[in-house]
């Protein structure tokens, strides 16, 4: 496939997760992992220059969770591929 074609559908697979995580669905990568959005609450946070209080507000992120697959590959260390 020519790179400049690999990049239009990679693009487009990162349009469609963008656009479902904004609706707020959970994505799920079989054997990679899944995306969900969650809420996170508004919260005091502290300059650290001037170690004065700032309001940070709520707001809603992103949060990964790696498949059990993932996590089991990622526990067992490098490889000699590696």
């Amino acid at each position: 496939m020519p790179q400049d074609k690999a990049a239009t559908v990679v693009q487009a697979v990162f349009d469609a997760m963008t656009a479902a995580l904004v609706r707020g669905d959970k994505i799920e990568v079989r054997g990679f992992g899944s995306f969900h959005v969650r809420r996170r609450r508004a919260r005091v946070g502290y300059n650290p220059k001037t170690r004065t209080p700032v309001d940070i507000p709520a707001k809603r992120v992103v949060y990964f969770r790696a498949a059990r697959e993932m996590r089991r590959l990622l526990a067992a260390g490098p490889t000699a591929a590696d």
